[in-house]
């Protein structure tokens, strides 16, 4: 919870964590784009295996989804990190057909900001900036979470931790 609320004061990273949350709010929310993200991916996943670019095998290759982040769990804001970094393509071409079929003039608004968002140096930074921070500290954080806590094990994953960082 305090990496919850330390990176709340930053004002950059809270508003990527803002948008990302609009990003998977916005795509979650309907069936249809929901299915639409998985088709998109499964075309790109016969691509690159058809392309050679990416080995087969026994849980290679499996469309995903957009995870939506806790407000309380710092490891799922991990995994909505990771599901975007993943996906990111997929995503990006569910957000053009929203803009374009979009029902309203507020909806197009606010999927195309999510779009010039999405596709900012500031924002990708900050996706694999804290897709590496959040990466070192999430088996601590799982750790220091479980119901029955090793403090030794605990006190070790916070100097190995502290040295990673």
């Amino acid at each position: 919870m305090t990496l919850v609320a330390a990176t709340g004061n930053e004002i950059f990273i809270w508003l990527f964590f803002s948008k990302l949350t609009t990003i998977i709010n916005l795509i979650s929310a309907s069936s249809k784009h929901h299915i639409e993200l998985h088709d998109i991916q499964a075309i790109e996943i016969a691509h690159v295996v058809a392309t050679g670019e990416c080995e087969t095998g026994r849980g290679a290759n499996q469309i995903g989804n957009l995870h939506r982040n806790g407000i309380t769990r710092w490891s799922s804001h991990f995994d909505s990190i990771c599901s975007l970094i993943d996906i990111y393509g997929s995503t990006i071409i569910v957000l053009e057909s929203m803009f374009k079929e979009g029902s309203s003039n507020s909806i197009r608004g606010e999927v195309g900001d999510c779009l010039i968002v999405m596709k900012s140096f500031e924002f990708i930074f900050i996706l694999y900036l804290m897709h590496k921070i959040i990466g070192i500290t999430d088996l601590l954080c799982r750790a220091l979470q479980q119901k029955s806590l090793d403090i030794l094990n605990a006190m070790d994953l916070v100097s190995t931790t502290t040295a990673l960082l």
